[in-house]
């Protein structure tokens, strides 16, 4: 069945249709538009490739029901360098063996007035890798583990607050721990305060505490102990006031605490004047012979009351020359 001449007739009309078209072999329109309207079901079945070319903006649709494309060997979407825009006032479903979202430029992953979630539901991990820098911006930042939490950093690092406290909390207890270099404790203009039942300083080599202001190291119940354990090793306590006291040792004189001094030899050593003043009784015992040796004159000075010695009760005489005291009492030998 041949026109007489070619795109000038048709075959059938718009009120009077041709029924079923049966064919066999290919189909070849040209010119257009083409139309093909079904108040059924249109089907392409090809068992080679099937190609849809469009040179203009195209629209693949339904007006109700889903839109499944589905390809047995997979499915490519290429925006040929334009935007690939997938919109819904639905949700967007993703479901695959494994996901990979690869971009070349700057990426947003946005999501207006709701929460984001990154959740395994398995075993498996979640990892964030990044070759640049890492940015959690957030009015609140939560990092929530049922288990270990690990932050690592290949290089300094830096965790600070630009404002309100830093608080490191462990129920089992905080452990800060330095492999190389210092540990420095920085509170500079601050106060740095450790509160414990029990706070314990432990250091293989040198402990140096530094301070550019007064300072006070005090006990409120039980001993303050400062011992340099190690064989041969002292403690040395040394003051630089100039014009007053330098070193002072306050026992408590009101309530008549004692000052102790236990050595096996006891040397002190002063460049002017030693004064050594009491309230009550002043006693000086020895299990050897008792020197006192000066290269000027000693003097003992009772201020009207009597200075009294005392030998083992042999009849070895004692001398002592001077006019000022009236008597000096050896044990039963008065002279």
């Amino acid at each position: 069945l041949i026109p007489n001449a070619s795109d000038s007739f048709n075959l059938g009309s718009n009120t009077q249709r041709w029924n079923d078209l049966y064919l066999s072999g290919s189909i070849n329109a040209t010119g257009g538009p083409h139309t093909i309207n079904s108040i059924t079901t249109t089907g392409l079945n090809s068992t080679g490739a099937t190609t849809i070319v469009a040179g203009a903006a195209s629209s693949f649709s339904t007006s109700a029901g889903k839109l499944t494309i589905d390809g047995n060997g997979g499915i490519d979407i290429v925006g040929n360098a334009a935007e690939v825009d997938i919109t819904t006032s639905g949700n967007v479903d993703i479901q695959g063996a494994a996901i990979t979202l690869d971009g070349t430029t700057a990426s947003n992953f946005t999501v207006a007035g709701a929460n984001l979630l990154l959740n395994t539901t398995t075993s498996g991990d979640i990892d964030i890798s990044s070759a640049g820098d890492l940015d959690l911006d957030g009015a609140t930042v939560a990092i929530d583990s049922v288990g270990a939490l690990s932050l690592q950093g290949g290089a300094a690092s830096d965790f600070t607050t630009g404002a309100g406290a830093l608080t490191l909390s462990g129920a089992a207890g905080v452990i800060v721990t330095s492999t190389g270099g210092e540990l420095v404790l920085n509170g500079a203009g601050q106060t740095v305060d450790l509160d414990g039942s029990t706070v314990e300083i432990d250091s293989s080599g040198t402990l140096s505490i530094d301070a550019a202001g007064a300072t006070n190291l005090s006990t409120t119940t039980g001993d303050l102990t400062i011992e340099a354990g190690a064989n041969n090793a002292k403690v040395v306590i040394k003051g630089d006031h100039e014009s007053g006291d330098a070193i002072h040792i306050d026992a408590n004189a009101n309530a008549a605490s004692e000052v102790q001094i236990d050595a096996g030899i006891l040397d002190i050593d002063v460049t002017g004047a030693a004064t050594i003043d009491t309230g009550g009784a002043l006693t000086l015992t020895s299990a050897a012979d008792f020197t006192i040796d000066s290269n000027t004159d000693i003097i003992l000075d009772a201020s009207g009351a009597d200075i009294t010695f005392k030998d083992d009760g042999t009849t070895t005489h004692h001398f002592f020359n001077g006019s000022s005291i009236s008597e000096i009492a050896f044990g039963s030998n008065a002279r």
